[in-house]
C-alpha cells in the first residue's frame, strides 16, 4: 500500500508545483483489498505526504450511499465508523465521493486553474466541446450530494458544476495522461480568453458578495498569509 501511495503523492506533486497549475488544491485517494486510503490533511494535495492518508471502510461507505437517513448527523456517524486507521480530521464527507467512484486512483481537482472553468456561465458546453468523453454534473453540489452524483459513472473525468473537476484511473500511467490533457487544453481556454475588463460601471454589490471567496482562493494556508480581491470590471463575470 505505502508504494500506491507514493506513487499518488509523486503525481500530485508533480502537477501542483504552483497555485496557477493544476493540483493546486482538492484530494486524493487509492483503493486496496477494501479499504479506501483518503488524503486527511487541509493542505494542497502537492504538498502532502505518505502519512496524510486515512484507511477507510469501502464496503462501509458505500453502504452509507445507499443508505437513506433522516438526519445528516446520522450518516455522519456512519461515516466515522468506517475509519479503520488513522485522524479523520476533514476527510469525512470527501471519504463518500472517493467511495462512490469505481476507479483505484481518485483525485478531486480544485485549483484555480480547474474550478475557473467549473464555475464558468458556459462550463456545461464547453466540457461538452474540449472534454467529448467526460461527463457534466450541473448539480453535483458538495459532500453527499457530490458523491451522489458522481456514484455510477464510468467517465474517467468529471467536472461538477462550482465544485471542479474529478478524475480517476486504475493506474498512476493513465493519471498522468489525463492530467497532462487537462492541464493542456485548460492552459490553452485561459490563455485564449481576453484579459482586459470591460468599461461598464461597477457591479459594487456582486463585487462585495464574490469578494470574499476570491479571497479564500488566492489565500496561501500553508502560510496563513492574506489576499486582498480588488474590483476592477467585467460585469459579465461576475453573473
Amino acid at each position: 500500500m505505502e508504494n500506491l501511495i507514493n506513487k499518488l503523492t509523486e503525481l500530485a506533486a508533480r502537477f501542483g508545483d504552483s497555485k496557477a497549475d493544476i493540483f493546486a488544491g482538492g484530494s486524493v485517494s487509492c483503493k486496496e483489498s477494501g479499504a479506501l486510503y483518503v488524503s486527511n490533511k487541509r493542505v494542497c494535495p502537492c504538498a502532502i505526504t505518505s502519512d496524510g492518508f486515512t484507511k477507510m471502510d469501502q464496503a462501509v461507505l458505500e453502504a452509507v450511499l445507499e443508505k437513506e437517513y433522516a438526519e445528516n448527523g446520522t450518516r455522519v456517524d456512519d461515516i466515522k465508523a468506517a475509519c479503520l486507521s488513522g485522524e479523520m480530521n476533514c476527510c469525512g464527507m470527501k471519504a463518500l465521493l472517493h467511495a462512490s467512484v469505481d476507479k483505484k486512483y481518485v483525485l478531486h481537482l480544485q485549483s484555480n486553474l480547474v474550478n475557473a472553468f467549473a464555475c464558468g456561465n458556459d462550463a456545461r458546453e464547453m466540457t461538452v466541446a474540449l472534454f467529448p468523453e467526460a461527463d457534466w454534473i450541473s448539480e453535483g453540489g458538495y459532500g453527499y450530494k457530490m458523491a451522489l452524483g458522481c456514484k455510477g459513472s464510468d467517465a474517467n473525468i468529471i467536472f461538477v458544476a462550482n465544485n471542479g473537476a474529478v478524475v480517476s484511473a486504475d493506474t498512476v500511467e493513465e493519471l498522468d495522461q489525463l492530467l497532462t490533457g487537462i492541464k493542456e487544453l485548460l492552459t490553452a481556454q485561459a490563455s485564449s480568453v481576453p484579459a482586459t475588463a470591460d468599461e461598464s460601471p461597477a457591479d459594487m454589490a456582486a463585487a462585495v458578495r464574490l469578494a470574499p471567496a476570491i479571497r479564500m482562493l488566492y489565500a496561501d494556508a500553508n502560510s496563513l498569509s492574506t489576499a486582498i480581491a480588488k474590483y476592477v470590471g467585467g460585469n459579465d463575470l461576475l453573473s
